[in-house]
């Protein structure tokens, strides 16, 4: 009951600062729209130096395929000139091995292309990870199908398996350009090959048509676009300032008498410090409530599952009552707010807005980020849109629960006694 007249205190001080909304709603807004729109081409291009990861992965050997083959049209109809030219034909029509050592082995597409020959065995860590931008699967049988389609005109029409990713959109589409080129290519050599074998059997003058390319993705996820990151990124960014406001409000009470009265009404330290920290809590949660809902209404940002969200944003709002306590604690131990608040917002806040990525995405620190509480939110915020289930996101949460837990802790042991007070 004393927590609850506490809390509603602390609701009623807060609500009178104009400040503090300046700072918690106003300010994240706007950041979020510059940097939103003023970004959203960087973002959601890639770098001006393309660069593409392409793995080529075989279920079956090229050669062993072409001598299948001959070995089949050596048991053919077909008259012993005929079948002579063809075999002679076949080594250098291999529509794989063109691609491998002509194709991306060339010197033009070396500086944009890294080139990787993979076994079916890595293609699904390949398919799980970031690093591929186009995965050519070459199915089992591939040459042997084609080269009975180009010369014989039997069998079943050959399929190309081209896995693109999504998220590398502009490098994945100069691959698929180059197999459109090369299709081509393909099909006028092929033809002017056929002029020169004077043979009834061939009569494909379009042979790489033969061929169908079926484009996939590697993993369909929605791709998070600019305005999108930066709603969640400068909001687990601002929502530190929750913490460092009401710790100044807290300790603005101790240089006022007004804790030294609630003390002489039997309030023992642990219902005050509890009731610092479900301010923060519950400021947390609706300051982050107010900017998704304002981002959604007037910019159109979509919330894939919302009860997500809500559950994300309750574990967040928990570790930031973890910082709100720990400050306050931190600030009527040492008797002085100013120090550690101010330390907090320049210091503190900066750099876990930096590694957790909230400024601007960085690989580098991207294992580090996910660690710290603003990071782990941001994450998981990000998995919710690409529509990832609750195991995807758990861990993300249980890194906020660690915090809110051990921050919490921490404010009990440090924060003074009632006769230090």
């Amino acid at each position: 009951m004393m927590i609850g007249q506490l809390l509603k205190k602390n609701i009623f001080v807060l609500m009178r600062n104009k400040h503090i909304f300046v700072i918690l709603l106003l300010m994240p807004i706007v950041l979020i729209s510059i940097l939103g729109f003023a970004l959203s081409d960087m973002m959601n291009q890639e770098s001006s130096t393309l660069e593409a990861r392409v793995f080529l992965v075989e279920h079956s050997s090229e050669k062993a395929d072409a001598q299948r083959f001959i070995e089949d049209l050596q048991q053919s109809a077909l008259p012993a000139e005929a079948q002579e030219g063809i075999a002679t034909a076949v080594p250098a029509l291999l529509p794989i091995q063109i691609l491998k050592e002509h194709v991306f082995a060339s010197e033009e597409l070396q500086e944009n292309i890294m080139f990787k020959i993979a076994s079916p065995d890595e293609l699904s860590n390949i398919k799980k990870s970031e690093d591929a931008s186009v995965i050519i699967e070459v199915p089992e049988g591939f040459t042997y199908q084609f080269l009975q389609q180009l010369f014989l005109g039997q069998g079943e029409k050959p399929v190309l398996l081209l896995l693109q990713n999504e998220g590398k959109q502009i490098s994945s589409g100069m691959v698929e350009e180059i197999l459109a080129n090369f299709q081509e290519q393909y099909a006028l050599s092929a033809a002017l090959q056929e002029e020169n074998m004077s043979m009834q059997a061939i009569n494909q003058s379009d042979m790489m048509n033969n061929i169908t390319i079926t484009e996939e993705s590697v993993d369909k996820r929605p791709i998070v676009s600019a305005l999108t990151y930066y709603t969640f990124g400068m909001s687990t960014m601002f929502v530190f300032y929750v913490a460092s406001s009401i710790a100044s409000m807290a300790f603005l009470e101790r240089d006022n008498h007004v804790y030294n009265r609630i003390l002489l009404s039997n309030v023992s330290r642990w219902s005050y410090v509890s009731s610092v920290a479900c301010t923060g809590l519950i400021f947390s949660f609706c300051q982050l409530g107010i900017l998704f809902a304002f981002m959604v209404i007037f910019y159109g940002v979509e919330i894939p599952d919302l009860s997500m969200l809500v559950v994300i944003t309750i574990f967040l709002s928990f570790s930031i009552s973890g910082f709100t306590a720990l400050l306050t604690a931190l600030s009527f131990r040492s008797g002085n707010a100013n120090s550690f608040v101010d330390m907090f917002q320049s210091v503190v806040v900066t750099v876990l807005a930096f590694l957790g990525g909230s400024f601007f995405p960085i690989e580098a620190f991207k294992g580090i980020g996910q660690f710290t509480p603003n990071g782990a939110a941001l994450q998981a915020y990000l998995l919710v849109f690409q529509e990832y289930d609750w195991e995807a996101i758990s861990g993300h949460m249980l890194a906020m629960f660690i915090y809110g837990v051990v921050l919490l802790g921490l404010a009990v042991v440090i924060f003074p006694r009632k006769e230090r007070a």
